[in-house]
């Protein structure tokens, strides 16, 4: 070979070698050229994750060949259409930015099931209530002219009868124990206490206590077998177990007695007075009034401890007020607040008015209202999922399910189906129930 193209050869790999391992150097520590800014930078990453996992990832509508969990380095800064999709699943997307030297994390996606709703009972639903818990729910059926009322496990579906006067109900209604260990059924001025694990031990109020104006049930949010009612100025508490009664608060009778609720040794009352009403706080072990908050009105309401904060609604305006348990200070208001749903492990409540819906975390000092999402109107309720990061709504007679983490937008999964008029979701968020035309489905979602 003559000795210029063997020097021509050497200077061709030295050129090579020059100018390649600056760019190897540069590619091995993460560098990319951004074609659409012109220059080298620093690439980034993401990580994505799904449940369940093995969900196949779509990066600007090309598939990667790599599925969830997964960690994908080396992304030149932008604005990424990312995707999960998976068989007999919805598919999940976002746009997420990918920065340089950072690394962008996508590790609470819940892709849900996509699956046909199933028909629990032939019979049309007249009345409907799910307990606190999600883990059962109570109906009325009609047939031969009287009503029939089921407790049904939300768990495995199974539902058998618990009570029948072979009457037609008239306006049921039912309160349930935090735990949903009883219920009470008041209907056609009966007032039946049904444990929903031996609900062949119900009995009736009616013929063991002789309190026939007895109005305002409520039970112990912190004993599970205790009810307190209210009969004029007076609340009285029965035990369930024992089937014994007692007075256990007496209001003056130059005063009048609105509304209550009992907290462990102390009750919260609303009462009137010379033409005011108040919020007042007394202990039970000697009815002495500790503290009073003057409201605008009578036409407030308790509805509950949420964490260390009572709810009590102005159902004149409306308005809801967060008030801490010393009632010395309104934590937060909202105006046309409708529906409220807790999350206790998290201590998250749930906003929901006609048109928006909201979260609180009521671990902070100062509230700090969190925007969901809102529509033009025919919002009528909502419910957390297991994962605070999704909450399901009722909009316009369609169930939708929303993801809370709000970079680019909010993930909105709008199920598939009309005309739902009530629904709930199980303990476990794996099972949706909702009333369909007076039809009870429930539709599997993980």
């Amino acid at each position: 070979m003559h000795i210029n193209i063997r020097r021509a050869i050497a200077l061709f790999f030295l050129i090579i070698f020059v100018v390649g391992t600056p760019i190897l150097i540069f590619y091995a520590s993460g560098y990319r050229y951004n074609v659409k800014k012109g220059k080298v930078e620093k690439s980034g990453g993401l990580i994505i994750d799904s449940e369940p996992s093995r969900a196949g990832i779509f990066l600007n509508e090309k598939f990667i060949n790599d599925s969830t969990p997964a960690r994908l380095k080396n992304l030149v800064q932008d604005r990424y259409s990312v995707r999960l999709e998976k068989e007999g699943y919805y598919s999940w997307n976002k746009n997420l930015e990918i920065r340089s030297q950072e690394t962008t994390f996508a590790e609470d996606v819940i892709l849900f099931k996509n699956t046909e709703p199933e028909k629990v009972i032939d019979s049309e639903i007249q009345f409907i209530s799910f307990s606190p818990d999600h883990s059962y729910a109570v109906f009325t059926t009609s047939d031969f002219e009287q009503d029939y009322l089921y407790l049904m496990n939300l768990n495995n579906q199974k539902y058998n009868l618990i009570y029948n006067n072979n009457k037609k109900f008239t306006e049921p209604s039912v309160y349930w124990t935090d735990d949903a260990s009883e219920i009470l059924f008041v209907s056609n001025g009966d007032r039946i206490i049904i444990p929903t694990q031996f609900p062949k031990n119900s009995f009736s109020l009616t013929k063991f206590f002789n309190y026939p104006d007895a109005v305002n049930y409520k039970w112990d949010a912190n004993s599970n077998n205790a009810l307190f009612a209210q009969t004029e100025n007076a609340v009285f508490k029965i035990n369930s177990s024992t089937k014994k009664a007692e007075d256990i608060f007496l209001l003056n009778p130059s005063e009048k007695l609105i509304d209550f609720y009992i907290n462990k040794n102390d009750i919260y009352y609303i009462f009137g007075i010379e033409n005011k009403t108040f919020l007042g706080k007394a202990d039970l072990a000697d009815n002495k009034l500790q503290k009073t908050l003057e409201l605008k009105n009578d036409s407030y309401k308790f509805d509950r401890f949420y964490g260390d904060k009572i709810a009590i609604f102005d159902h004149k305006l409306p308005t809801l007020y967060l008030i801490n348990q010393e009632i010395d200070n309104i934590y937060f208001q909202k105006a046309d607040v409708q529906n409220l749903d807790f999350h206790k492990q998290k201590n998250l409540l749930l906003m929901q008015t006609h048109q928006d819906l909201s979260s609180l975390d009521l671990n902070e000092a100062v509230a700090n209202e969190r925007n969901i999402t809102r529509y033009s109107s025919n919002l009528t309720d909502a419910k957390w999922h297991k994962s605070t990061n999704y909450a399901i709504d009722l909009q316009n007679q369609t169930i939708n399910i929303i993801e809370l983490d709000d970079r680019d937008s909010h993930f909105i999964l709008s199920l598939p189906y009309q005309n739902i008029t009530n629904f709930s979701i199980d303990k476990d968020s794996e099972t949706i129930y909702f009333i369909q035309n007076e039809l009870l489905y429930s539709l599997e979602i993980k």
